[in-house]
Order: structure tokens, then sequence, then C-alpha cells
């Protein structure tokens, strides 16, 4: 699946990168934002990263480098197929902001044997302070990040330079789960309704998300049975109650790191394909005392940053690396 928001070409830009649980999203010029699945099968790129240096696929080992090195040459040959004007001419990939310098070397390192043209790193939540709040914002945010299977979250400080003050490691927990609960709906709704052998069969995981994602925006929704027979009725409500527990598991990931590095938050920011979630933002509401900051597309909002803020570091000096991480460089 690939959406695209606005498009624009020019001969000489850079490609931003943000490497998602389920999805890629890349940021081409003129705010162009466009979201690439994964190919079915490939494992969670940024978490197999930084768990291990080989993967397990079928009967061999893998590089877990060499997978992310794949993923970002999927990503970058994809945009050489479609962007008129020639390839990027520089790259700035996100990445998690619980990240050390060896975990951002292998990203860099993976970028750089996939052809990436070389650039700069930003950590994810930075980016998305860039996006949301801009130029402007002075203060201090809170950044959650909800992915298709992981959750973190950081607190950035704004004003000048964006930067990190405290930031947690991606914990294994996301829409996944949630998707989970809506599986066990449909097989509840469904065993009056339904023959046996359809109401208990595992839903297909694109058939929950599709349903999970319709909740966001509906009060209801219904499904239909796999045979083409009568659909049942899923309600909000009722999933908010079985998915509160995850709920409330995703948002103590910024408890976590506020309890760290105790910070007065002038902004909260939910980010992620899973931020559009309500109950996630009635929660947090509820905890901090304040509504989170939700962007229409939140799974585009540290692509999006990522764009901002390369644009205005080229405004200030083009061979400035604000966040002190370098170039992607050569990988023999």
């Amino acid at each position: 699946m690939t959406r695209s928001v606005h498009r624009e070409a020019t001969s000489t830009w850079t490609l931003a990168v943000d490497v998602g649980d389920t999805t890629t999203a890349i940021g081409l010029p003129g705010e162009t934002l466009v979201v690439q699945s994964r190919r079915a099968g490939d494992p969670l790129p940024l978490r197999s990263l930084t768990d291990r240096s080989t993967t397990r696929l079928g009967d061999r080992e893998t590089s877990t480098e060499r997978i992310v090195a794949e993923m970002l040459g999927r990503a970058l040959q994809w945009v050489v197929d479609r962007q008129r004007g020639g390839p990027p001419t520089r790259t700035v990939l996100a990445h998690p902001g619980g990240w050390d310098d060896t975990d951002v070397a292998r990203l860099r390192a993976a970028a750089a044997s996939a052809g990436l043209p070389g650039g700069t790193t930003m950590p994810a939540p930075v980016a998305a302070v860039h996006a949301v709040l801009g130029p402007a914002f002075r203060g201090v945010a809170g950044v959650l990040d909800v992915g298709g299977r992981t959750t973190s979250a950081a607190v950035v400080r704004a004003g000048g330079e964006p930067r990190l003050l405290a930031a947690g490691a991606p914990q294994p927990i996301g829409g996944a789960d949630l998707d989970d609960v809506v599986r066990e709906l449909l097989g509840e709704h469904g065993a009056g309704t339904w023959p046996a052998a359809i109401a208990a069969a595992p839903w297909p995981w694109e058939v929950a998300s599709r349903a999970r994602e319709e909740l966001s925006a509906r009060t209801s929704v219904r499904v239909l049975e796999p045979g083409g027979g009568e659909p049942v009725l899923l309600g909000r409500a009722e999933f908010e109650r079985l998915a509160a527990p995850l709920a409330d598991e995703m948002i103590g990931c910024l408890t976590t790191v506020l309890d760290a590095a105790p910070s007065r938050l002038d902004a909260i920011l939910l980010v992620g394909g899973t931020g559009r979630t309500p109950l996630l933002s009635d929660l947090i509401t509820l905890r901090f005392g304040r509504s989170p900051l939700v962007d229409r597309h939140p799974d585009l909002v540290v692509a999006r940053g990522l764009t901002a803020a390369r644009r205005a570091q080229s405004t200030e000096d083009c061979d400035d690396d604000p966040y002190g991480l370098g170039d992607l460089g050569e990988h023999a």
C-alpha cells in the first residue's frame, strides 16, 4: 500500500526516511509524504537491528543490518522509479530516541549499504516536534509514539535547537495488540451468527486492523463474515472496555520516562499509526490533565518533521549537522 499526500519534483533534494514497525514513511520535496508497507514476512526492522546482529529467516541466519539495508533499498528504488528530477542527493533518517551511538551507527551502515546518499540521522521524537509544534514553540514536549508493534516515549525541549531530555527504549506493545482485541470480539460476536468453523477460526490481521481503524473514526463498524454472510456489529465502547489495559500500558511508557526525568510538559504529542485511536487520547487526557496533539496523519509526522528540519538546516548552513551524528558515509 502506498499513500501520497503531495508531490513536487526538483533536481537537488533530500530524502527523508522513517522506518516504522509495519510501514516506511518517506518524505520527498514539496512536503511529499508517502507510506510504503513492508513485505509480508519481513521482521520488525529496527527492533531486530538493536536486539541482535543476526536473525533467523527460514533455515538460515541473516544479518539484521542486511535486512534493514534491503528495506531501505526498496524504499530508495521506489522513489527513483517515481520521482522526476533524478535521485536524492542527501538523506535524513529517523531513529528511536532511546538509541545509543552504536545503534545509530548500525542504521547509518545499513543506509550506506542500501546505496542511500550521505546525510544525517535524527531522533524521531525531535522530528515529531519539528513537524507538529514548529520553530515557534518554546517549552517541553512529551512524545508518545505508538506503532504497529512497539511503543516508545521521549521528552524533548524545544526552543532554538530541539534536544532530547530523556527517552525510553521501544516496548513490545502496539497496534497489533489492539487488533487482537478486535479479533477476540469478532469471534465472540460471530459465535452465535456464523458457522462454528468460521467463528472459531483466527481472523486475518488485515480484517481486524481495518475494523480497529474504522472504529477510530466512528462509534461502530459492521464486519462481514468471510463467506459473505451476515455481518456483525462491533461497537467502540466494547472495544475500548477490553483495550483499556493495553492502552494504559502504552501510555505508561511516557510515565516511565517522566519518572526518570521529571519535567512539566507544555505539550504532549501522540504520533505513529496507532495514534489515531481515540482511547489513547482520552486516557492521556485523564492521566496528564492535558489533551494530546494528534496530527491528521500521525503515521507521517516523523517523516514530515525530518523534511522540515533538513530544510531549515539547509537554509542556515547546508554543511552543518546540528545533531552531531555526521554523514552516513561509506560502507565496505
